[in-house]
């Protein structure tokens, strides 16, 4: 029980400060956007979660690239 609440715990916070990080480089690239630090947060938090629970194959085709082709012509 203390292991799964520890785990639970850690990918939590883990986002939280990836994303939070995330937004603080949007920001120092883009000033502009400082008013909105907050909706920026929830968004791409909720953009997160909402990744995962679709699942590993479709999150992985929503943040990485497509694929290149690697026949040969």
């Amino acid at each position: 029980m203390v292991a799964g609440s520890s785990l639970l715990t850690d990918y939590i916070l883990t986002v939280a400060v990836s994303v939070a990080g995330g937004v603080a480089a949007i920001i120092s690239a883009f000033p502009g956007l400082a008013d909105y630090r907050v909706a920026l947060c929830a968004g791409f938090i909720v953009l997160m979660t909402v990744a995962n629970l679709r699942g590993l194959k479709e999150s992985g085709a929503l943040f990485a690239p497509r694929p290149t082709s690697t026949s040969s012509r």
